[in-house]
């Protein structure tokens, strides 16, 4: 062992810290702060920095819905333990279950489910999204079981709904990949029955916070129903008294823990538990592809779907010309007589990809040009929209630090690969019998590690099974020292604030104010080139420091980006003066608004942005604004 652990470290190349000494000092810190939380975003956009008081505010508006959530005034987990015994050993009296299964669903070294919220920074005031992580939670055994006997349940549901229902052209969706397989059979379709696609509406919808507003009796009746009438399908090995007991302990056991303070979910499923995905996974993204253009048909099934359940909120768009699904762009090329496909990006994507010099094996980061290509391959139709985003990805790896020959070699290799066979290829399937069963030997990864595989081979003259691999598992990283889903103990005696200020930019309403008048008061602002819509996740007003502006020509809708470290009312008389006297440093701004026609009334001005780290980075950031927003008073050209 010696002499291995010797020829182990024998051959270290120099390390270099991924943090400097201050940065690490800065990160200690970080973690102490006891004023702010950090948060993964919603949709993996990007990580957020609250305020505690305005993340627990968040958190109560959620929780004091009396409607889903319950508060107890004390701690109800071994109420709940007892109960699951007993209903395990009730089963296993009437033979229901066997004593090795309930080995399986008894809890072990339970802990508490933890409730947080995940900020939804693409929708208007971020609200949350809420996620209760219970991995040892009392009742996690038997989620996982229930989701076992569920899951062969989920390829037969299409030939249920033409058989039961006679619902014809009904499918379950996979994956992205599911779908590009669908809208390529269903081009065959078009060209084989000689249909026209400029007839052909497309339609996608979604449900309102699903998963919270489904009524547990309701779901349970309903899958009671479904499974009775459906199990011969299957090799479901549970009777229907069985399955109806675990499943009421599940649904009427989501018992979760925030700030030292029990609740009990009423209403649905949480988000995270092991049951919510075969339960609930069928109905929150909806892609109809009508053979109409009819605008009162798809209305009617609106309002046919509205009326169904109460609890549930039924939201539609449509199109006869593109729609995004997933992460698709769904086109109707009326030219080609075809539904195209490109990728679909969000507005709130920032495209944080691992930067280069990440501390990650160099097969993962030299292979991220590669699968991000593929998926751009698979996702784009045209090879004009193909190539359009392969550079884009380009110039996003080039800005994270990768290789730029790196990122064209594993463009031109994927490049040259048949769409098709990419789309249709089938995943790696092991049968249990004949395939090779791997042997995982899981350790920390750091840059400094050899291949250790290579040295016992090399050194020890012993044969390692190609059955035995070794993995790596991420070490520490920024996520995993500052975010925690549990809310930390230190806070526990900081008082929330109940009634947060709206975001958005509003008047300050200081009575000498002469900037209030000409505010725009909204949450969210617009460039008047593009149309694009940005939110304000801020609280902001004409008292407000170092941040970012926009002003408004009201005759001409041309716009000027600018920025100050000073009040917004200060600097906004600033430009007043100077308009007024036809003299300063903003000639472009003094320029247009003495322009004939115009006049010191014309002008709107609205805070978009603030709270910079330094005064480089709000610089930075306004250049950034002038050219996202195409403002065309600070554009030179058009004056």
């Amino acid at each position: 062992i010696d002499n291995f652990l010797r020829s182990l470290f024998a051959n270290r190349h120099q390390y270099q810290q991924n943090l400097s000494i201050e940065e690490q000092i800065a990160l200690i810190q970080l973690q102490k702060r006891t004023d702010i939380i950090v948060r993964l975003a919603d949709k993996n956009v990007g990580i957020c920095i609250i305020e505690n008081q305005v993340y627990e505010s968040k958190v109560l508006q959620q929780l004091n819905d009396t409607n889903h959530y319950e508060m107890y005034n004390y701690n109800p987990c071994a109420q709940l333990y007892w109960r699951i015994k007993f209903v395990l050993n009730e089963l296993l009296e009437n033979n229901d279950i066997t004593r090795f299964e309930i080995v399986k669903l008894k809890p072990v070294r339970p802990s508490s489910a933890v409730f947080y919220i995940l900020p939804k920074l693409h929708k208007k005031s971020c609200p949350g999204r809420p996620i209760v992580s219970g991995c040892q939670h009392m009742t996690s055994n038997i989620s996982k079981y229930l989701e076992q006997q569920l899951t062969p349940f989920i390829p037969l549901l299409q030939d249920i709904a033409l058989e039961d229902y006679n619902i014809d052209n009904y499918i379950i969706l996979k994956d992205t990949n599911h779908l590009l397989i669908e809208i390529d059979k269903l081009n065959h379709q078009i060209n084989d029955q000689k249909l026209c696609v400029k007839y052909i509406t497309l339609v996608s919808g979604d449900i309102s916070a699903l998963y919270t507003n489904i009524d547990q009796k309701d779901g349970s009746s309903e899958l009671n129903d479904f499974v009775s009438k459906n199990s011969y399908r299957t090799n479901f090995s549970l009777t229907m008294n069985c399955f109806n007991k675990l499943l009421e302990v599940v649904l009427t056991g989501n018992i979760f823990i925030f700030k030292g303070v029990y609740f009990h979910q009423r209403m649905g499923t949480a988000m995270g538990t092991e049951l919510a995905p075969p339960f609930f996974r069928f109905l929150d993204d909806i892609l109809c592809i009508l053979l109409t253009t009819d605008k009162n048909i798809i209305e009617d099934l609106l309002n046919l779907l509205n009326q169904t359940n109460n609890n549930l909120i039924y939201t539609f768009k449509s199109s006869t010309t593109k729609i995004n699904f997933l992460d698709v762009n769904i086109i109707i090329n009326k030219t080609l007589n075809r539904l195209e496909t490109s990728l679909y990006v969000k507005p709130s994507n920032t495209f944080q990809y691992l930067q280069y010099t990440s501390s990650h094996p160099r097969y993962v980061i030299n292979n991220i040009p590669l699968s991000l290509s593929n998926r751009i391959v698979r996702l784009c139709s045209s090879p004009s929209t193909m190539w359009r985003e392969f550079y884009n990805l380009f110039n996003r790896l080039l800005a994270r630090g990768h290789r730029a020959s790196n990122i064209l070699q594993k463009i031109l290799q994927i490049q040259q690969f048949n769409r098709k066979e990419l789309i249709y290829r089938p995943k790696k399937q092991y049968e249990n019998n004949d395939s090779k069963k791997y042997k995982n030997i899981v350790i920390p990864y750091h840059s400094q590690l050899p291949n250790i595989k290579k040295i016992i081979n090399k050194n020890y003259s012993i044969d390692v099974p190609d059955t035995y691999r070794l993995v790596y598992k991420c070490s520490s990283n920024l996520a995993s020292l500052l975010m925690r889903s549990r809310y930390p103990s230190s806070f526990f005696n900081v008082v929330p604030v109940h009634h947060i200020n709206p975001m958005g930019c509003v008047k300050c309403n200081h009575p000498q104010c002469g900037t209030c008048k000409y505010l725009v008061i909204k949450n969210y602002f617009v460039s008047t080139v593009t149309n694009q819509i940005y939110n304000i996740p801020y609280n902001v007003n004409c008292g407000s420091t170092n941040l970012s502006y926009l002003i408004t020509c009201n005759l001409c809708n041309m716009q000027y980006g600018g920025t100050t470290s000073q009040k917004l009312r200060d600097r906004f008389r600033q430009h007043r003066s100077s308009i007024r006297k036809n003299s300063g440093n903003d000639t472009r701004c003094i320029e247009h608004f003495n322009r004939p026609g115009h006049s010191l009334e014309n002008h709107r001005v609205i805070i978009i942005e603030t709270n910079y780290t330094n005064e480089q980075h709000r610089l930075d950031r306004e250049q950034y604004w002038i050219k996202t927003l195409k403002t065309q008073i600070n554009d030179s050209n058009n004056h």
